[in-house]
């Protein structure tokens, strides 16, 4: 038993009481005051009540009717291969920055001592920080077919995103 129960939009009733509160008529049980953490758009397809460690919650599932927009990019194959990360059906390159294992070690290892540091304290804030995810270095034109490649970079600008030498050629 999972302690969640479900009822359908059409039998529901929802009044808003002020600014923070509302209140849902349900079958058999009556009205029940929640919190409103976000008006209700569209049209109420299902009610989900459930029962967890800190009370009960009212879910509420809509449907909402939006204009999807025009995608006016081109499209792009993607190729994966082992000489280059990805190839790109417009003829980019992109690759793995070289030193990512080294990157890797260097990254835990400071994890490490920044782990047997008091937080708040002044050694740890002195500590080196971990370093940061990747920032991808992206093409001139912005976009890859309205998606962002995770920790690659291309081979055109030879630059790593770890700001590391350039990949020998």
């Amino acid at each position: 038993m999972n302690g969640a129960f479900r009822f359908q939009g059409r039998e529901i009733e929802v009044k808003r009481l002020n600014g923070k509160w509302s209140a849902a008529r349900l079958p058999k049980i009556g009205w029940v005051k929640f919190r409103d953490t976000r008006r209700l758009r569209g049209k109420t397809m299902n009610v989900t009540v459930s029962l967890a460690a800190n009370g009960w919650h009212i879910a509420f599932a809509c449907e909402i009717d939006h204009a999807v927009p025009q995608n006016d990019l081109p499209a792009v194959g993607i190729d994966r291969g082992v000489a280059n990360t990805l190839t790109l059906s417009t003829g980019e390159h992109w690759w793995m920055p070289a030193g990512l294992a080294e990157i890797e070690r260097r990254k835990r290892r400071a994890q490490r001592v920044l782990a047997r540091r008091k937080r708040g304290s002044r050694r740890h804030a002195k500590a080196p920080p971990p370093l940061q995810p990747c920032r991808p270095v992206l093409p001139a034109s912005g976009r890859i077919g309205g998606t962002r490649p995770v920790l690659i970079s291309p081979v055109a600008s030879q630059r790593s995103c770890w700001k590391t030498s350039p990949r020998a050629t």
